[in-house]
């Protein structure tokens, strides 16, 4: 898992992956796709890649809570959030909400 500088010198929040490289090139040109496993047109130097920790997702942020729903019979909130940099969305609790919400602040 990597995270990418790119022409703006700074690093983006999206997960990417390494799908292959150049090995005529010095130093070697890495080529990446999405967590969506879409190929990025472009390719880049280690320098421009910081790999990820494996364990990324306690540096999950949430980007934003996308629905709301109450389980009628304990009355607990459950949260559909998406992260920042990364596909999809995934229902949470909330205490796990509030959590990023700690985490953040």
């Amino acid at each position: 898992m990597l995270i990418i500088l790119g022409a703006s010198k700074r690093y983006t929040d999206e997960v990417f992956f390494i799908s292959r490289y150049q090995k005529n090139t010095v130093p070697l040109k890495y080529f990446v796709v999405d967590s969506n496993k879409a190929e990025v047109p472009v390719s880049f130097y280690n320098w421009q890649l910081l790999a990820a920790e494996p364990n990324f997702e306690k540096y999950k942020r949430v980007q934003r809570v996308v629905q709301q729903k109450t389980d009628p019979e304990t009355r607990k909130k459950t949260f559909k959030v998406s992260f920042v940099g990364l596909p999809g969305t995934e229902w949470i609790t909330e205490t796990r909400l509030k959590q990023f919400k700690a985490d953040f602040d």
